[in-house]
């Protein structure tokens, strides 16, 4: 099980206090079922692997080849134990798991989540964020929606990808994002385009890349000259609006935001549209995964699944969405995440 996104971001894990007696009174009784099922499953793929490997020998011994036929027994049980996971993923052995044990994960976090593991942030969000262009194949899953402190949030893995030709006949496919994206309703009503990406160009030429930044013309609307230098450092504003960027990035949130992106590490862009907060964690881990060759009954791998699920569901607190003085009327993202929304 990969290193839970909360230690990845912090450099530090956050265990919950009652998370060990959550998981003896809730998960464990669960999961030992669960972990039958899987070794009943791996001593089935290791036999048939076996039984594989025995026809494969005996069929290449007949030309006499001891080499030969080794070298192909081998193969063909590697390939059985390979294609084993895969097989009973098809089954929906994932998939089941999924639906058993993460909602109550979720619901350790927060009563509100919902938890949907073929679900994803829908494309017409993600494209309305403007913090990426066109694509040609979106795909996601492992999606979590829910209302916390009044605020309507959502977050899913996703992956998107765009055509590309190399060569006349040769078509391929250029991913443009691979990670979490987390869309919220925001505390303040606005109707301009407010994007926020990584000052990449700054950090490394200088005034000059500030300047070159300024005439990039790829981003909607004009830059947006701010005056906190430390999340200047950071981060680079475009808007259709400057007076309404300045509107919706306040001093406090600017300060929140650059610390943030320091203690996260990762250099993660945003938007403001639609009335909505949106944030792309790009991230190459596929979380919120079960090992069909490792046992379901290690407390660690449940512990990460939460503190990945905290750390997003914490945004909303973290950034203080729930602060309403600007007479913005709360509501969840418009659009339900579903089995095949915009799949």
């Amino acid at each position: 099980m990969p290193a839970g996104l909360l230690r990845k971001l912090t450099g530090k894990r956050q265990p919950h206090k009652g998370f060990a007696h959550f998981y003896r009174r809730d998960l464990e009784p669960l999961l030992a079922e669960e972990e039958r099922f899987r070794k009943k499953c791996v001593l089935a793929a290791a036999l048939l692997a076996f039984l594989a490997f025995g026809g494969a020998f005996t069929f290449v011994l007949s030309t006499r080849s001891w080499v030969f036929a080794a070298l192909a027994g081998a193969l063909t049980a590697s390939l059985v134990l390979l294609a084993t996971p895969a097989f009973f993923r098809r089954l929906g052995f994932q998939t089941a798991l999924k639906r058993r044990v993460i909602p109550k994960i979720a619901g350790l976090v927060d009563p509100s989540l919902a938890y949907n593991p073929r679900g994803l942030v829908p494309g017409s969000v993600f494209m309305a964020s403007r913090l990426f262009g066109t694509f040609d194949s979106y795909k996601g899953e492992d999606c979590f929606s829910g209302v916390i402190g009044g605020t309507g949030m959502m977050f899913s893995e996703l992956r998107v990808k765009v055509k590309t030709q190399r060569k006349k006949h040769d078509k391929g496919m250029r991913p443009i994002f691979s990670g979490v994206f987390f869309v919220a309703d925001f505390n303040k009503h606005f109707h301009g385009i407010t994007t926020v990406f990584p000052n990449v160009a700054e950090k490394v030429l200088g005034s000059v890349g500030r300047q070159l930044q300024r005439l990039d013309f790829t981003r909607t609307g004009a830059m947006v000259d701010l005056e906190d230098a430390r999340f200047n450092r950071h981060f680079v504003a475009y808007s259709t609006d400057q007076i309404e960027a300045r509107y919706i990035l306040t001093p406090s949130l600017m300060e929140t935001l650059a610390r943030f992106r320091e203690e996260s590490g990762l250099s993660f862009r945003f938007s403001f549209a639609e009335s909505r907060l949106h944030m792309a964690f790009p991230s190459s881990v596929d979380r919120f995964e079960f090992s069909f060759y490792t046992t379901l009954l290690d407390p660690a791998i449940y512990a990460e699944i939460h503190s990945d699920i905290r750390f997003f569901a914490g945004i909303v607190k973290e950034l203080n969405l729930n602060r309403r003085i600007w007479s913005k009327r709360p509501e969840p993202p418009r659009e339900a995440a579903g089995d095949n929304a915009y799949a």
